[in-house]
Parts: structure tokens; C-alpha cells; sequence
């Protein structure tokens, strides 16, 4: 038998890997265009824990005898005077580095009606100075401040009554860290923020805290730069991606059987143009009775066994796609097949269906 085409699995295999290598040349040659690329380095890993300690300072009055109020659940607004709140900071590096650190602290009394916020007011309360660190693995701040709730509480009543719909004021007393470290070229920002709240325009309110908080984080640095035209791998990736580009659409219509019926059908001509006065055309299927049938590889040795007055039987078992061309001598037949797919010969319609068919 002669196959006009490889094995369907061949072609598979083919065409995936040919698609496959365009698919990386193309991206190895979209890879050689300059462009900008980030890189981040790790300069430092540091853990931070936030802790606020506060009490209440109440205002003279008939019901409570303690100056302060400890109850850490819920205060009457109009009896508040004061706010005595202590902040602590402290961070501890996987190393040692240098870096400048300072912090303030802020109040702000914000109105919101319906959760949307319509008016704030931020006031500082205290600045630090800048601290410089030199080979410095910790950091410890602590700093007590005593913040007046009973002005703060005034203006918000004063707010309320000017504006006539009801607005809940809420102040937040904030601590930020302002922790720059360095790093190669320069110094890297490392904030850190917690803060008091408080809704003091409601007859009582509870304080809420990030108290305690306990977080690992890191300074990072980022740096983009632009990499260069690769010229000598955008020509070799060049190269072979049009080199496979042929190969791939070969092994597609291979595989789909699109040029496939072309060169079968030009194998079909040749051999008429060659062997046409010797062949003999046979719509029957053919019946090999009693004879050793050896299948050979090219119809020239088919032509081979024909003596004065013999002829070249063709039998087309399957249009356009598989024709049998053979000679029948006493005891054998010589058999050709030219066929679009790989197959064993089908002697099912013969008689001498059991016997084993060589092949030369």
C-alpha cells in the first residue's frame, strides 16, 4: 500500500508542535522590544504594635464622686471634660538600619447625616520633632495627652442647633507615624496610623480603639527600568517563525485532509498516464480464490508481473480515496494500493480471508 499522507497522529503531533513554536517565536520576538520593567527589593521586615490606654475626665457633679470614669463602657456626654489618653508605638526590625521618624497628633470632629459626611474640622494637637536613627533595630514612642471633650462637645450642640436636622459629630483622635527608612538611593515611607473614637454628640457614647493592634510589615523598593532592543535574537526568532509558517499550514490541511484528495488524485493521473493501455477497470469486488496475495509498495511491480496479453485489474473500493491495482497470476496476486489513510487491507469480501498477505 502506498499512503499519499503520514499518520493521522503524525500529522497531529506536527501541526501541534510547529503552532506551538510559532506561538513562542512570537512571543520571543514581541520579548525583544524595549520596555519597562519593575523590580522590587526587600529592604526591611518589621513588626509593629499600637497600644492606647485612656480614661475619662469627668466634670463636677452631683452623680459621680470619682474625678475619673473607668467604666470603659459607655459616658454621659454633657458630664465629660476631658480625654486623658496615652498612645504607644514601638517597632522591632529584622535588622539594623538607618531612618527618621517623628509623629503628630490630631483631632477631628466630623458631622455625618445619613452616613454621609457633611462637615469636619481637624485640629492638631501635638508635633513631635524629627528623631534621626543611626544602626537602630527598635523604635519605641510613647507620648500622653489630655484633650478637652467639653469644647469639643459644645460646638457640636452649636453645630446641630444652626444647622436643624439632627447630625451625628463624631471625634477621632489620630496618631501618625511618619517612619522613613533608607534605602540605597533613598528613604522609604513606613507609616503607621491608629487612632480614639467617639460619637460625643449623642446624650452617651462608647470610645472605640485600634487598641493593641500587633502587625508585621515591610519596606520595599521599587525600581523601573527600561530594558534594550535584543536586535540578534529578534532576527533568529524572526527567521523561524516564517520558517514555520509553512510548515504549520502543511500539517493543518494535512491533518484536515485538505490537500490530501490533491495528491491523491495526482498519483490517480500519473499512474493512468504511465500504465494507462495496461489497466483494466473491474467494479466487482475482486475474489482471490485460493492465491497467496502479496501486497507490493509501487504499481511498477505490479507492471512487473504482467506477461503478453496481461492487464493491470483496478478496483476503486472507496471513491477518491483507496484504489486497488493488481495482477493475478496462478497461484498469487500481486497487489498495489493507493490510499488517503493508513490501513490494513480489507479482504473481507474474499475467500481466502484467513490467508496472510506479504508485502514487497
Amino acid at each position: 500500500m502506498e499512503n499519499v499522507i503520514m499518520k493521522k497522529s503524525t500529522r497531529a503531533i506536527l501541526a501541534i508542535v510547529s503552532i506551538v513554536c510559532m506561538i513562542l517565536m512570537f512571543w520571543t520576538i514581541c520579548d525583544c522590544f524595549p520596555r519597562n520593567v519593575t523590580n522590587t527589593d526587600e529592604i526591611l521586615k518589621y513588626n509593629v504594635q499600637e497600644k492606647i490606654d485612656y480614661s475619662i475626665h469627668l466634670t463636677e457633679n452631683e452623680y459621680y464622686s470619682d474625678e475619673y470614669s473607668n467604666s470603659k463602657n459607655m459616658y454621659v456626654s454633657s458630664l465629660v471634660d476631658s480625654l486623658n489618653v496615652t498612645f504607644g508605638y514601638e517597632l522591632t526590625a529584622n535588622k539594623f538600619f538607618d531612618g527618621i521618624y517623628g509623629y503628630r497628633i490630631s483631632a477631628v470632629l466630623s458631622g455625618r447625616n445619613n452616613g454621609e459626611e457633611v462637615w469636619n474640622k481637624t485640629s492638631e494637637i501635638f508635633k513631635s520633632a524629627d528623631y534621626d536613627s543611626t544602626g537602630t533595630s527598635t523604635v519605641f514612642l510613647e507620648k500622653n495627652v489630655n484633650i478637652s471633650l467639653k469644647e469639643y462637645y459644645q460646638e457640636a450642640l452649636k453645630y446641630n442647633k444652626l444647622t436643624g436636622f439632627p447630625v451625628t459629630l463624631t471625634i477621632k483622635i489620630n496618631v501618625e507615624n511618619d517612619m522613613l527608612v533608607k534605602g540605597e538611593t533613598e528613604y522609604l515611607n513606613a507609616p503607621s496610623e491608629f487612632e480614639v473614637s467617639m460619637p460625643i454628640s449623642n446624650k452617651t457614647f462608647s470610645v472605640t480603639t485600634t487598641n493593641n493592634k500587633n502587625t508585621d510589615k515591610k519596606v520595599s523598593f521599587a525600581q523601573e527600568t527600561k530594558t534594550t532592543f535584543n536586535s540578534r535574537l529578534f532576527i533568529l526568532a524572526t527567521i523561524a517563525f516564517i520558517a514555520l509558517i509553512p510548515v504549520a499550514v502543511m500539517s493543518l490541511c494535512s491533518l484536515f485532509n485538505i490537500s490530501n484528495y490533491d495528491e491523491y488524485n495526482r498519483r490517480m493521473k500519473e499512474i493512468k498516464k504511465n500504465y494507462g493501455s495496461y489497466l483494466y477497470v473491474d467494479k466487482n469486488v475482486p475474489v482471490f480464490r485460493k492465491k497467496e496475495i502479496i501486497e507490493v509498495k509501487t504499481i511498477e511491480k505490479v507492471y512487473n508481473q504482467l506477461e503478453d496479453n496481461d492487464y493491470i485489474t483496478v478496483f476503486e473500493k472507496e471513491k477518491g480515496s483507496e484504489c486497488w491495482f493488481y495482477a493475478e497470476k496462478k497461484n498469487e496476486v500481486y497487489l498495489y494500493i493507493l490510499s488517503l489513510e493508513h490501513r490494513p487491507i480489507n479482504l473481507s469480501d474474499n475467500s481466502n480471508k484467513k490467508k496472510h498477505s506479504k508485502k514487497h
